[in-house]
């Protein structure tokens, strides 16, 4: 299985669908399976049960998810691997890909979808670049443990980046 990890707004859905439907396997968004055990969506279960109850799920999901399946690609949340040792538990089962993007990138990016994300509501332009650095900063050791990093510029690109390096046996 490949797994997907990386910063909100790396593109991991995106590059998880298109790469899955590329090599012909399941594609599984860790965030809509956790939606479906819950019953909620993810801001509803932060709102109810708080982060704690999510994370302990979301951990739980992951395991089963990887541990069912032989193949696959799998997009995690952004927040996956900070919890839970999840970062070496995806690497000790799975093929684990960073999709590493500069905050600048991700700044454009998050800046048109920010109302759909809690964490970085009510946020101007400058606080929201700034949020964004420290976070990243923050997650950038448990994203650099995967076992292969790529570099997010086009989603063309990164699926055809990962599909030569399954071609290549280089996974």
């Amino acid at each position: 299985m490949i797994v997907l990890v990386g910063y909100m707004g790396s593109g991991k859905t995106t590059v998880g669908m298109n790469l899955a439907e590329e090599l012909g396997c399941d594609f599984i968004d860790l965030d809509h399976k956790i939606e479906e055990r819950v019953g909620k969506n993810i801001p509803q279960i932060f709102d109810l049960y708080g982060e704690y109850f999510f994370r302990k799920v979301e951990y739980l999901v992951l395991k089963e998810e990887i541990r069912k399946r032989e193949g696959g690609v799998l997009a995690t949340g952004g927040g996956t691997p900070i919890h839970y040792n999840s970062m070496d538990f995806i690497n000790s089962e799975a093929h684990s890909v960073y999709l590493k993007l500069t905050p600048e990138f991700l700044f454009k990016r998050l800046k048109e979808t920010s109302e759909h994300r809690p964490i970085l509501l009510n946020k101007n332009d400058s606080e929201l670049l700034k949020f964004i650095k420290t976070h990243l900063e923050q997650r950038e050791p448990f994203y650099s443990k995967a076992n292969h990093i790529i570099i997010n510029n086009s989603l063309q690109e990164t699926v055809k980046n990962l599909k030569n390096h399954i071609k290549s046996n280089s996974f």
